[in-house]
């Protein structure tokens, strides 16, 4: 059941991205937070098919998942940095802090 609400909260997700693709791609904090969701709910997916593959005693399966939950780490590592370095407001999003400040002018 898990695997399949990631799955659908995945695709949710990129349907949402495909229509604010414009918006996404003109501010850095939002690009890098979209890629960090679509490779969380995909771990989670990936995580849950693996559970289900037969005949594994729980090494296996421990081990997997390891490997398999990695990858959203490193990416949620990584995007929090490149967030944190890229955005001109220390909270949100840069895009917003820059319309304010448009708007404060």
């Amino acid at each position: 059941m898990v695997g399949g609400g990631a799955a659908a909260l995945a695709g949710l997700v990129f349907i949402a991205m495909s229509i604010n693709l414009s918006i996404i791609n003109r501010d850095a904090t939002h690009k890098n937070r979209a890629i960090a969701t679509m490779t969380g709910f995909t771990a989670v997916f990936m995580i849950c098919a693996l559970a289900l593959i037969g005949n594994q005693n729980y090494q296996w399966i421990g081990g997997e998942w390891l490997v398999v939950s990695l990858a959203p780490t490193i990416t949620y590592i990584r995007v929090y940095f490149r967030s944190k370095k890229l955005a001109e407001a220390p909270w949100g999003s840069a895009l917003a802090a820059s319309t304010r400040a448009q708007l404060v002018m």
